[in-house]
């Protein structure tokens, strides 16, 4: 089955709050990550992360002519998700759904 073009952003962009909430293989533990608010307005999800005491905003934003997704945080950096890392992240979520 195809994905159109906002199924796949919705599974991307799930798919990023779940590893931004769980993955503690990063600078930080579980404990010290959290994403405490996060809106989805089309193709930007922005929001608040919990690092430790503070709270940083973020933003997500998918490029829909390159295919890539960029997550940034301000006095931190940016880093691109490349079409190729999003259309693995795409199998990988649909090789789960199949189970």
């Amino acid at each position: 089955m195809e994905m159109n073009e906002e199924e796949m952003v919705n599974k991307v962009f799930a798919r990023i709050n779940e590893f931004l909430n769980s993955n503690n293989q990063i600078l930080f533990n579980v404990e010290e990550l959290k994403v405490v608010w996060a809106m989805k307005d089309g193709y930007t999800m922005k929001g608040f992360l919990r690092i430790g005491k503070k709270h940083v905003r973020f933003w997500l934003v998918y490029n829909k002519n390159t295919g890539a997704f960029e997550f940034w945080i301000p006095g931190i950096g940016a880093m691109v998700f490349k079409q190729k890392t999003v259309e693995k992240f795409l199998e990988e979520v649909k090789e789960e759904e199949e189970k």
